[in-house]
């Protein structure tokens, strides 16, 4: 056989060549012409400095968007492989997009995770027929009555989480404990006992497992495990699936692989799934025997489950089908919890650094609803939503929300092509607002932006001023957060009862670390680095809107591809993701209701595990179904009556921390735990009528005594219930099924609301009323251990306008939703929100094929349904939006140059009034594919 010709090998040589160079060439990142960016130095695009910011400098992906910001200015792209996505971080803009027109949706990848759980779910919709009939349905859920009447109920589990604090502080002395689960707890009882009309008895749980044995070291006390309810477990596994969906680049693969093949996930779904189906039944049942005489309006019902079956089968509302009401009530659950313990997680933190507003809060509170020492009685509602009689509340309130940034990033997909900024941005982009950033923004707030500082809120005469600057915690247009009412009463009627019953100092240096948790709500906890961090570096040196590309992972699990590896738990492969750091143009894209959607991506998350809920539903008919039956539940009326179910989780966790304080003394503990428990206990009070005993259960797990060598008590592990495990455990799966290449596309064509919608809808409804309530709720005091002044400020007025706590426990919801009579309880609530980020990106796709959305809690996520012009650039249909909701919140051209600083008074007017015109604050997104319930959430704090 003759030697093969040198042209024939010559000829190869140059095919390969020509192969490589053309391959090279097709996957290097393609960004969008005239917007800012890094320079492009292989086809990973900016996923090495992601991972760098990430793994190296232990970074958010916030923290990052932020950087890019400060380097590149308003408008910039972040470029994730071959797809940009622009970030706009220009507040007017935002507003523009978001509030002025239909130019955007909720990205598909948000919808994606959440459709790995709730695939029907509103929150898992795009902006369709479906979804606004969602809308109708629920809507009644947030008017003022209905919240009025469900105060009672989140009081209750405020209530509850004060015993078990009792409880605990007994046992423990003046060491410190953790307070997040109590939190995640009670928030979980509150909105559980909204939902379903009783909740899950976390707290009682948690009270019950308290031990007098606990182990303690450098004043830090470690309380004992205990077993918590275990639809409590059920719940929190559904609410970690989904958090696992959020970090996998293909969730619905990765549920299919990985969630569904569990047989432990099975298990802890197959006990929500039942709990929830008979909790339908038996409401059908009631409802068909007293239909014919019942006359009540919808926010008369006793839970959300009972406002949607009454208003289908006495209003004529289109009826829910089975998986419908499931996932819509598991998004409501979900949505209601997981931010407003997030939330005073992080007023947790906040709280130390101002004695002076805590102590003015704790008298306002006091002076207002009484003391409230071993006293059941619920602050009252009107009390509690006047800002007149609770400035301080407001305040504090409000400046939490704002130093949060539970929701940090917004994200949007454009559904047109859009001029933002003066570039041309195509159809199909990703957007991503940072409203974080304008939130604390230095031109806006000052030099100290960023720090958490209520009395910013508070005018000179010591009134609430809602406009002191701006603040986006909720985010803005169509998709902003549904159920931020009830998420601002919820952080209120907390807030204003621990600050009756307990003073937060500083922890022990060891266990003071301001760092965030990576899950559905951005948590005041040590943690890695997240995604947000990457953006805002690239929105620092891009501008207000950016475009990032993803490409995948070799799979290698070396050291020369463990960044590659570990960062693809939240990227894509081979698609742009826009991100928009610009509150102007986020507001005029996402506000307009056919431009973008919820990210695919986010839904099929959810999916994996709430298939039917409005968090895993695109925006169309079926999901607008969702929203109008499960509606009602964020109205003032239902809030109100459910404040008493919030309360009595606060009440609670209040109970738990004054037995740990006999027990600590002056000794520092972690409250984490404890505020999940106790939001637990609410959200599922307020879901399906009664808690599931979380503060009980840690309360009883309280040891008699402890040893604490040092400043710090560490109790012994809690073992929670099993209800709020399996949350936790569902959560978890969705996080992981994020690693999956194949999002779900959604079920439009479904309309019937059959028991797996209703299902689904019930855990949703739970884990996200329980779970960012809790981080926020944690983030909350670790801002107020840090201002004295301000912690003092919100004592004082939450005891001038509710009591003393020594005299009641009942706050009243009209009270503690008026910012005139709380201006510093808004001031820290909002400022908490806006700081913490728990959601700092907001993100939506443009259509429903692109897989690129980067699901974190700190970020906002669209889809573009139609080519869209944002800030100048032409964003394609189908391109991801990321809005920076966090840097939005935190811009320093809004807040001035403390914009990151947790200061409350930025949101008080000179005369002490609550502002809340402040500044930009984006905690709970913005438009149509808003958090859901985001005003049961801020009922909490």
């Amino acid at each position: 056989m003759s030697d093969i010709s040198p042209l024939v090998v010559a000829a190869i040589l140059a095919a390969l060549v020509l192969l490589i160079h053309f391959v090279h060439s097709w996957l290097l990142p393609k960004p969008i012409s005239g917007i800012p960016h890094n320079s492009i130095a292989s086809i990973w695009g900016d996923i090495p400095s992601i991972t760098k910011a990430i793994k190296d400098d232990k970074k958010t992906f916030s923290d990052y968007v932020a950087d890019v910001v400060a380097e590149h200015g308003p408008i910039l792209q972040i470029l994730i492989g071959r797809h940009p996505m622009v970030v706009i971080s220009d507040r007017k803009e935002m507003e523009r997009i978001l509030l002025g027109g239909k130019c955007t949706d909720q990205s598909k990848r948000a919808n994606e995770i959440f459709a790995t759980v709730v695939p029907t779910g509103q929150i898992a919709l795009p902006t369709n027929e479906t979804w606004k009939r969602h809308r109708r349905l629920t809507g009644p859920s947030m008017s003022r009555r209905y919240l009025e009447r469900m105060s009672g109920r989140i009081a209750s589990a405020a209530n509850d989480m004060a015993r078990l604090w009792d409880a605990k502080i007994r046992v423990v002395g003046s060491a410190a404990f953790d307070a997040d689960l109590d939190l995640q707890l009670a928030t979980m009882d509150a909105i559980v006992n909204i939902t379903m009309g009783s909740p899950l008895g976390c707290v009682e749980t948690a009270y019950n497992a308290l031990s007098a044995e606990v182990i303690q070291s450098n004043g830090i006390v470690h309380l004992p495990q205990f077993d918590l309810p275990p639809l409590h477990e059920a719940l929190r596994a559904m609410m970690e699936s989904i958090e696992r969906a959020s970090g996998s680049p293909f969730p619905m693969l990765s549920a299919r692989l990985f969630t569904y093949t569990s047989p432990v996930w099975r298990k802890q779904y197959k006990l929500l799934s039942s709990f929830l189906s008979n909790a339908i039944s038996c409401s059908r049942e009631r409802e068909a025997i007293l239909g014919n005489k019942g006359e009540g309006l919808a926010t008369d019902a006793d839970c959300v489950l009972d406002m949607i079956i009454q208003r289908e089968a006495r209003e004529g509302a289109e009826a829910f089908g089975k998986g419908e009401m499931l996932d819509e009530l598991m998004t409501y659950v979900f949505a209601g919890q997981d931010t407003t313990a997030a939330s005073l997680g992080w007023l947790v933190k906040f709280l130390p650094q101002d004695p002076e507003i805590q102590l003015r809060l704790h008298n306002e509170v006091c002076n207002v609803f009484g003391p409230g020492t071993e006293s059941d009685e619920f602050l009252d509602f009107n009390l509690l939503d006047d800002h007149i009689r609770v400035p301080i509340l407001e305040a504090v309130v409000a400046e939490t929300l704002r130093c949060a940034g539970v929701a940090s990033l917004t994200g949007r997909e454009l559904t047109q092509d859009e001029i933002i900024l003066d570039r041309v941005v195509p159809k199909g982009t990703q957007l991503m607002f940072t409203t974080s950033l304008m939130s604390t923004n230095q031109p806006e707030w000052g030099p100290d932006a960023k720090k958490w500082r209520p009395s910013r809120w508070l005018t000179p005469e010591g009134a609430f001023n809602r406009s002191a600057g701006t603040s986006i915690p909720f985010g803005l247009g169509q998709r902003s957060c549904f159920g931020q009412r009830l998420a601002v009463l919820q952080v209120k009627m907390f807030v204003a009862t621990m600050s009756r019953a307990f003073f937060f100092k500083p922890v022990p240096s060891e266990v003071d670390v301001w760092r965030d948790i990576p899950a559905i709500s951005r948590a005041g906890k040590n943690g890695d680095g997240l995604f947000a961090d990457f953006v805002a570096h690239t929105v620092s040196i891009h501008g207000p809107i950016s475009q990032v590309r993803f490409t995948p992972a070799t799979g290698k699990n070396d050291t020369a591809h463990l960044r590659y590896t570990r960062l693809y738990k939240i990227l894509l492969g081979w698609h742009r993701l826009v991100i928009v750091n610009d509150k102007a143009e986020m507001e005029r894209i996402i506000l307009r209701e056919k431009i973008t959607d919820t990210s695919a991506r986010l839904r099929s998350v959810f999916a994996t595990v709430l298939p039917n809920s409005q968090i895993s539903l695109p925006a169309n008919e079926i999901w607008k179904k969702h929203r109008r039956l499960s509606g009602p539940s964020m109205s003032r009326r239902y809030l109100e009556r459910m404040s008493e179910r919030i309360a009595a989780g606060a009440n609670d966790l209040v109970g738990l921390w004054q037995a740990k304080y006999t027990l600590v003394g002056c000794s520092a503990f972690d409250p984490v735990l404890d505020f999940h428990l106790a939001t637990m206990d609410g959200i599922v009070n307020v879901t399906l009528g009664h808690s599931i005993g979380c503060m009980k259960h840690a309360y009883d797990a309280l040891p008699s005594s402890v040893q604490y060598p040092s400043s710090v008590v560490h109790f012994p592990p809690v073992d929670p219930p099993l209800l709020y495990k399996s949350g936790k455990f569902i959560v978890k799966e969705v996080e992981r099924s994020l690693q999956s290449p194949f999002p779900r596309e959604g079920r439009e064509g479904e309309e019937a609301f059959g028991k797996e919608n209703l299902l689904d809808e019930l855990i949703m409804y739970i884990l996200a009323g329980q779970d960012s309530t809790a981080v926020s709720l944690s983030w909350l005091f670790k801002y107020l251990s840090t201002n004295a002044n301000v912690q003092r400020q919100l004592h004082d007025e939450m005891c001038a306008v509710f009591g003393p706590s020594e005299e009641s426990n009942n706050l009243d919801f009209d009270l503690l939703d008026n910012s005139e009579r709380v201006p510093i309880l808004e001031s820290v609530v909002a400022e908490t929100m806006r700081c913490a980020g728990v959601a700092a990106i907001i993100a939506r796709d443009r259509e429903r094929q692109l897989r690129v959305l980067i699901p974190t809690s700190d970020i906002v996520l669209f889809s573009v349904l139609q080519d869209e012009v944002i800030l100048g650039r032409h964003v394609p249909k189908g391109a991801q939006l990321m809005f920076t909701t966090k840097l939005m919140s935190q811009s320093e051209t809004e807040w001035g140059p403390d914009a990151k600083a947790w200061q409350p008074n930025r949101w008080l007017n000179s005369d002490g009034a609550f502002n809340r015109l402040a500044g930009p604050s984006i905690p709970f997104g913005a438009g149509q594919r808003s958090c859901f319930g985001q005003r049961l959430a801020v009922s909490y704090p």
